[in-house]
């Protein structure tokens, strides 16, 4: 499963990679409480980013 952080201009530079649903759901425990904002996202194929983040202090989307 891959999850993009993404930048203050809404481009994805970091990709991280994660093997099955509870690594996916602990990963996005810790960017959770290390204060990124998470968006889960439905992936339409297994290579397709299944959540975006953003750092700490950057805008959200609505």
């Amino acid at each position: 499963m891959w999850l993009g952080v993404e930048n203050e201009a809404g481009q994805i530079y970091r990709l991280i990679g994660v093997e099955g649903i509870a690594e996916y759901v602990a990963m996005l425990k810790r960017l959770d409480a290390a204060g990124y904002w998470v968006q889960s996202i439905e992936a339409d194929v297994s290579s397709a980013l299944h959540a975006i983040v953003r750092a700490p202090g950057d805008v959200q989307s609505p």
